[in-house]
């Protein structure tokens, strides 16, 4: 069968396509002067809405009783909002308490602290946060709580954010008038401005492809990437459409889609090939579900693999997608987060355009239009270690017929909503971002004091994660029944394993935990270490470790969890 032909004609869409969002105006605007035509003739009175219904005669409303109260039903879309990660990690957790003693150690419970390589962060109150930072309050002979948040880089104290952070948040005295008021839906200007050149200037001697410019008007800012995401998905699937995802990969993706009605199709990362993308799996994903699959998700570097992605690799995921009209939504929140030099950090627009260009002109920044369009989302919460700000942005890179037109036109509505990231973070991000900007570019220049400084900041992150990726490499290495694959970017490591070898897992078809949850809860409770299973990301014989703590601590987690595998 022959592969679809790029479209930028919205009569070749089926009525639930993204293209019809761009219609939204013309249908449903609603002007608020009187006698004004309306969505095609019909006048209405100033803001009001056609009535949806005939209205109810006061004899029916008359038979309805009164003070009748019952439940209120839930919407839809509620319903069908569901935590992979909580449905995993409560019943462990559950069953810890159970087993627990506030005074004393149990046999299975030993008078260890509590060390958490799956998320991290220790407080002596109870928070409310978002529905991807899980929470879990245990109250132990201390009396305080324990508060466990996931892909916080800053909870354990061992990184501190980079440099210019702490200037912006004490000598920026203008914040409290400068920001009081409302902010623009897709993002301030001076913020869209800065990060559409922080995309345009990404270069890397030691890689030979160009940077790429974008306009600040395919910039979409919101309450962090995982905001963004949420926005960009919305715009792009409808009831019955289809997302790719990576397998393992990050559940929110998941919860997104089945939120809106859609379906994910996950595709495999190979463990033997550093977590490479199964490209013959996704082709017969997208064969088996023709006029159905809407975008594929690459989230590179990976949360849960830690895997960076080489070029050649990104060059022939570029090619299936070209040959298949299939855009990219490149999940790139960890983006120059990596630390090993062989294997940088390549955004997917720039692989994308390079890909439509011939060699000899790979030269310096190119405007020209790729064939894949590509949605980066990203944010300023990983790279610079201030998640807390919930800065998150959108860059919609489109192609030589604008088929994103539609998707970035909806995208942009759905913003409109809840108007964005706050007013104050998004001064403040301006303000780290620009600073960063000649960092960024690697354009040879000499740089400031304070750009100096941001420079050592990078470069201690880097070798900090590298230094305990390799601890984790080497403490497990040797460790029976685990295999830890290398991290090479982020902040986590995969650990798989053969259930065979453990004498603890067992067969029975009654037992619906996996291996993973098995393993995580048994480690629990032998040794109050705390890791993620992997069917949290949609692998059932592994779990991830999270190698942010401080050096010591790691270690000690490491050592007992040595000891564990050589127990059973």
């Amino acid at each position: 069968m022959a592969p679809p032909s790029w479209s930028n004609d919205p009569h070749d869409e089926p009525s639930n396509s993204p293209h019809s969002v761009a219609n939204f105006e013309q249908a449903h605007h609603v002007d608020s002067h009187v006698g004004k035509t309306v969505g095609g003739g019909m006048l209405l009175d100033p803001l009001t809405l056609p009535p949806s219904a005939a209205p109810v005669s006061n004899a029916a409303a008359a038979v309805v009783p009164k003070n009748n109260w019952a439940a209120l039903p839930a919407s839809q879309e509620s319903q069908r909002t569901r935590n992979p990660i909580r449905a995993v990690v409560d019943p462990i957790m559950a069953d810890y308490r159970k087993n627990s003693s506030n005074t004393e150690a149990t046999p299975t419970v030993p008078s260890k602290p509590f060390i958490s390589l799956a998320v991290r962060a220790q407080s002596k109150r109870p928070l409310l946060l978002h529905p991807f930072i899980i929470i879990f309050s245990f109250l132990f002979s201390t009396t305080s709580f324990l508060i466990i948040q996931l892909g916080d880089p800053t909870s354990s104290g061992n990184f501190e954010p980079c440099p210019i952070v702490q200037q912006v948040c004490t000598t920026s005295p203008s914040l409290s008038t400068d920001t009081a008021g409302y902010v623009n839906a897709l993002g301030t200007d001076e913020a869209r401005q800065v990060i559409a050149k922080y995309h345009s200037s990404w270069k890397n001697p030691l890689v030979g492809i160009p940077s790429r410019s974008i306009d600040v008007d395919h910039v979409l800012v919101a309450s962090g990437c995982s905001g963004v995401l949420d926005l960009v998905l919305k715009a792009l699937l409808d009831p019955g459409t289809c997302l790719l995802v990576p397998n393992p990969g990050f559940p929110l993706y998941q919860v997104i889609a089945e939120s809106i009605g859609a379906r994910v199709l996950p595709y495999n990362l190979l463990p033997e090939m550093d977590w490479e993308m199964d490209l013959q799996h996704i082709q017969k994903l997208i064969d088996e579900n023709i006029g159905k699959v809407r975008a594929i998700l690459v989230n590179n570097p990976s949360n849960p693999t830690g895997s960076v992605f080489r070029l050649p690799h990104l060059e022939d995921l570029v090619r299936l997608c070209n040959n298949n009209c299939l855009p990219i939504v490149a999940d790139e929140i960890y983006g120059d987060l990596t630390f090993d030099e062989t294997r940088p950090f390549v955004p997917l627009a720039n692989v994308a355009l390079s890909s439509s260009l011939s060699s000899s002109v790979l030269t310096e920044s190119i405007t020209t239009t790729a064939s894949v369009p590509v949605i980066a989302c990203s944010g300023i919460g990983k790279q610079f270690l201030v998640p807390g700000w919930r800065v998150g942005w959108a860059v919609f890179y489109d192609n030589h017929v604008q088929s994103l037109k539609p998707v970035e036109h909806g995208a942009k509505q759905l913003a409109q909503i809840v108007l964005g990231a706050s007013h104050v973070a998004q001064a403040m991000a301006t303000r780290v971002l620009s600073a960063a900007l000649p960092m960024h570019d690697n354009d040879g220049s000499s740089p400031s004091s304070l750009q100096a400084e941001m420079i050592m900041w990078q470069r201690d992150l880097r070798d900090k994660l590298r230094s305990n990726a390799e601890v984790v490499q080497q403490s497990l290495s040797k460790a029976p029944g685990l295999v830890v694959h290398k991290a090479l970017g982020a902040m986590y490591s995969m650990v798989t394993f053969d259930p065979s070898e453990f004498d603890f897992l067992s067969s029975s078809p009654l037992d619906t935990a996996t291996a993973g949850e098995k393993l995580s809860t048994l480690l629990l409770q032998e040794e109050s270490v705390f890791v993620l299973p992997g069917s949290c990301f949609g692998i059932p014989n592994a779990f991830r470790l999270v190698f942010c703590a401080p050096a010591m601590t790691l270690q000690q987690a490491l050592d007992r969890l040595f000891a564990f595998s050589q127990r059973h």
